[in-house]
């Protein structure tokens, strides 16, 4: 009996050791003292799955060995590349042969580009070898997986063979079409969409300091619709924002449950919502939609890449070869039931995501679950170009709507609220209000003040407004690069990007509480 009760006293410690076994990936390997490759990715479940059982039986198929898929899942994409980094760096310094992950799988054309760039060392003379590594795929492969190396203007795998696309992703709205009708507005079609004043309250959001995919979103906003225009419609979504997570993931969901009406969102993370509210083929249904803003987004790899120092780099390279196989491509849109001749669908989950193959899209599309994603390839326009946007954003961002998040709402609210404020009209597209187009004075100046970019010192005492070319390039090199470090704009100590930040968020508290203070003096309610 005393065994007995040792025995059952060690059941709930035998748990708790087993469930991050099972939620890491640890113990995915079924063949004991065969080969297995371990795969650092921010895919989902339901990916893993798909992806580690048709990768089994496709090298079992063309290399006739058991293989395995150990995967690790500490985060998001902006997650794993810091780890990626600072692993690698150590494997440098230490001088190490080989690292304890063979592939990144899943993410944004940007961290990858970033990783396949000579590793800087500080103090080195010149900088070590890239985070990726150049994986030994035959130009037959990639010819038949790429007839062409880009869509839209942006490559789908890198020149030097350090990452291709998996897949292929593009940002758009996802939306609760029952909450758009109880709030009496128009399903979303544009960007503009979500600073509605109608949607305060309503709209889901991420912050882009903590999530690559949405920084894209963002970052594509800004390019596609301009700067100023860019800017004024980030401002009024994140002022109608209800809440602001740290994983885009999170975003589809509280849609879906009612929660918010509307956010911004990567296509997949809609897609799978529906398939887990609505079921598969639905599109969606009456809680989930998903709309990609005619002109206004734009199409991003999704890659996979071998790692420097792998453990097993010719098995991880079979890996890369099979996720853009036809066999691996068919698992991100085929239905299950789908019946093509040497090509298995997915078991358990319709993934409904596109795939970057081009071939699939001409001659399996009658296969695929979503049918209304049309061929992306015909449809692609290639995105404006300007560096310097995307590395402000977070600062900015941070800056003038999560840091001052309150009084930013405030201050909405008071704009908002102005008896001059522009009326809208239920069921009606709202337009993006600004100072130009009002004229009353008061309300013209909380206009300005609330769009109005910060002014942000230089060397020599000279100021340079985030509202200029001039003043965006110079401070994306001064500050972001550190061009201007040894001007001692910030403490020695302190990264230059921090101290942005920290500057331009007391500049927006000043501005917000002038539109707040002015509001409550002619009997405006804020709260």
């Amino acid at each position: 009996m005393k065994w007995n009760r040792v025995l059952l006293a060690l059941i709930p410690l035998a748990i708790l050791i087993a469930i991050p076994m099972m939620f890491s990936g640890q113990g995915a390997k079924s063949t004991p003292g065969g080969r297995f490759i371990v795969v650092i990715t921010p895919h989902n479940e339901f990916i893993r799955g798909e992806f580690e059982r048709g990768f089994r039986a496709w090298h079992m198929e063309h290399y006739g060995e058991p293989v395995a898929i150990e995967w690790d899942i500490p985060g998001g994409t902006s997650e794993i590349k810091k780890l990626l980094e600072k692993s690698h760096r150590q494997a440098l310094l230490d001088g190490a042969s080989s690292i304890q992950t063979d592939v990144f799988f899943g993410g944004g054309s940007f961290e990858y580009t970033d990783l396949a760039r000579p590793f800087p060392l500080p103090g080195a003379a010149s900088p070590g070898e890239p985070v990726l590594a150049v994986a030994p795929l035959s130009d037959q492969v990639l010819a038949e997986a790429f007839p062409s190396a880009d869509i839209g203007g942006r490559r789908l795998f890198s020149e030097d063979k350090r990452w291709f696309a998996s897949a292929i992703s593009t940002f758009g709205i996802v939306f609760n079409p029952e909450r758009i009708e109880e709030l009496k507005l128009p399903s979303p079609a544009t960007w503009a969409d979500l600073a509605d004043p109608r949607l305060q309250g309503w709209v889901a959001m991420t912050n882009p300091s903590q999530s690559g995919s949405v920084l894209t979103a963002f970052e594509t906003i800004i390019l596609r619709r301009g700067w100023a225009e860019g800017w004024a419609i980030l401002l009024r979504a994140g002022a109608n924002a209800r809440t602001f997570s740290g994983s885009s993931s999170e975003i589809p969901k509280r849609v879906s449950a009612g929660a918010c009406a509307a956010g911004v969102c990567i296509d997949f993370f809609a897609r799978a919502e529906a398939q887990v509210v609505n079921g598969a083929g639905s599109g969606g249904g009456t809680r989930v939609a998903f709309v990609a803003p005619r002109g206004e987004t734009v199409i991003d790899p999704d890659p996979v890449a071998v790692l420097n120092g792998a453990r097993e780099p010719e098995l991880a390279a079979h890996f890369v070869e099979f996720c853009l196989s036809p066999q691996g491509q068919a698992l991100w849109q085929f239905r299950k039931d789908a019946r093509v001749a040497g090509i298995a669908p997915p078991v358990e989950w319709e993934l409904r995501r596109m795939p970057a193959r081009r071939e699939m899209y001409e001659k399996h599309f009658s296969a695929f679950v979503d049918q209304d994603i049309g061929n992306p390839f015909d449809d692609a326009s290639p995105l404006p170009e300007r560096r310097a946007v995307r590395p402000l954003i977070k600062p900015i961002f941070s800056a003038l709507i999560i840091q001052p998040r309150e009084l930013q709402q405030a201050a909405w609210r008071a704009i908002t609220r102005h008896p001059n404020y522009p009326p809208v009209v239920d069921g009606e597209h709202a337009r993006i209000v600004t100072a130009a187009d009002v004229t009353d004075p008061r309300l013209y100046e909380w206009l300005r003040l609330f769009d109005m970019m910060p002014t942000v010192p230089g060397p020599g005492g000279k100021e340079y407004s985030l509202a200029t070319d001039e003043g965006i390039d110079a401070v994306y090199r001064g500050w972001i690069k550190g061009e201007w470090r040894e001007a001692r704009l910030w403490e020695g100590d302190e990264e230059p990007e921090v101290a942005l930040r920290r500057m331009m968020t007391q500049k927006a508290i000043d501005r917000y509480t002038q539109i707040i203070d002015g509001a409550r003096a002619i009997g405006i309610d804020t709260e």
